[in-house]
């Protein structure tokens, strides 16, 4: 009988320390969901709208005056009001969709845009999604260090010759472990980087003003040259729809974003996306008049060709781009890390901080190696196309043709205009996806076959 008393007494011990260990474990989630929480609801509709535009406006902007040279204004200003309104309409496409699939499971987090191609699609459509995205965004954060270690070196050299900082990998490696390593480590979210994106954002407005200094130009030629009003020709129109579809394009970002933002800020996303893309379209066409109003038909495709790099004014732009950039890849870089882990089914915003170390560290590295390996006078070449392509077919697919048809299936039965904008979206895409590549590919093959070579890409 005793022996009976002792055994249930064990028994009752074992469940209250099961019991205790359950109530432990419940707070420790509640506490790290109220952590995330209040992680995810910090962003007002000032700072979200600047890191939107933070987001658009990379180094496509520096590709601007040569747009407008080759497109002319007939053709350039009403696509990029288009494409503008394509990202108005399909940014309100994924924040609709998101609130929906809310509103059916009361109590849950906000989706992903991982999360949101899951619900639709399963975890072979969300692959497929978050391939795109890190694809397009491991590009773009080469292509920044390209700028980097080239443009930068070069001022080095000027300013102080045959130092580290004068060599291609050593400035690019120099900036960015520096400063953006540590910001990548520091931040799990999109939004917690919103001020640095308004500091790159600041450098980008000021090397938009400088671009139309008659100073910046390396040419006798000081009159300021009004923009071509037609196209130079069909085929050079047609290659600066992928430079102004690149420049006008957020979507990879715009749910981490919208998560970030405060509930009270959230009721005025319509009106935050809408002046984001204002802001965007104003910077792209400023510095695209500026540039061909100073540099007129001499204008190149790598801006920094226009100007004498002996001045000190052109050195200190020079700078600044650095600067705009290595303040620019975390937007990226955090963008390219989320989707890069939604592909292995990781979450890096609640991943254990050492898995977390790994992943950035592994990421970042990874895009310095590369980058530093590869031979400056290899990049205008081979590597550019490629980069080329690897920008264009994923931003078609996850910017234009995803949220389309997610708005068509999730929707369907409101035959809207937002519904027939959809379809509008998708076709957009499907054309992307078709044409921009095959103009890219006829453009490199121009270029190998001309007198400069391959390089000249």
């Amino acid at each position: 009988m005793s022996g009976s008393v002792d055994k249930l007494k064990e028994d009752s011990q074992n469940e209250n320390a099961l019991e205790s260990a359950v109530l432990l474990k419940k707070e420790d989630i509640e506490a790290e969901s109220t952590e995330l929480e209040a992680a995810e609801h910090e962003n007002g509709v000032v700072s979200t709208t600047f890191q939107l535009v933070a987001m658009m406006i990379g180094s496509g902007i520096l590709a601007f005056p040569y747009v407008f040279k080759h497109a002319g204004g007939f053709f350039a200003v009403p696509l990029i009001l288009f494409i503008g309104w394509v990202l108005v309409v399909s940014s309100n496409m994924l924040v609709l969709l998101v609130e929906k699939k809310q509103q059916e499971n009361p109590g849950s987090r906000l989706l992903s845009y991982s999360g949101l191609v899951d619900s639709e699609f399963g975890r072979r459509g969300r692959q497929v999604l978050a391939i795109s995205i890190s694809v397009a965004t491991f590009g773009a954060y080469l292509s920044y260090l390209n700028i980097i270690g080239d443009v930068g070196s070069k001022v080095w050299n000027v300013w102080w010759p045959g130092s580290f900082l004068g060599t291609y990998a050593g400035c690019m490696t120099f900036f960015v472990v520096l400063f953006d390593l540590p910001v990548v480590i520091a931040c799990r979210t999109f939004g917690e980087v919103a001020m640095v994106s308004f500091a790159s954002l600041a450098f980008t407005v000021v090397l938009v003003c400088m671009v139309g200094f008659p100073e910046m130009s390396k040419y006798s030629d000081t009159d300021f040259h009004v923009i071509p009003v037609f196209p130079s020709s069909t085929g050079g129109a047609l290659r600066q729809f992928g430079s102004i579809a690149y420049a006008m394009n957020c979507q990879a970002a715009v749910l981490e974003a919208y998560t970030a933002m405060t509930p009270a800020a959230k009721k005025q996303w319509p009106s935050t996306i809408t002046a984001a893309t204002a802001i965007g379209i104003v910077l792209l066409m400023t510095m695209g008049v500026m540039g061909y109003g100073n540099f007129g038909d001499d204008t190149k495709g790598d801006i920094f060709e226009n100007m004498d790099e002996t001045k000190g004014v052109v050195q200190m732009a020079e700078f600044l781009v650095v600067i705009h950039l290595f303040l620019y890849i975390p937007n990226d870089f955090i963008i390219c890390r989320l989707f890069l882990c939604n592909a292995f089914d990781q979450d890096p915003q609640t991943m254990p901080f050492t898995q977390h170390l790994a992943w950035t560290i592994g990421l970042f590295t990874a895009g310095i190696g590369l980058m530093a390996s590869v031979p400056p006078s290899a990049v205008g070449g081979v590597f550019s196309f490629i980069i080329s392509l690897t920008g264009e077919l994923p931003t078609a697919v996850f910017s234009y043709i995803l949220p389309g048809v997610l708005y068509i299936l999730v929707f369907g039965e409101q035959k809207g205009l937002m519904w027939g904008a959809a379809h509008i979206i998708v076709f957009l895409g499907i054309l992307s996806f078709v044409v921009s590549p095959i103009i890219t590919v006829t453009h490199f093959i121009n270029a190998c076959e001309s007198d400069e070579g391959c390089s000249s890409f």
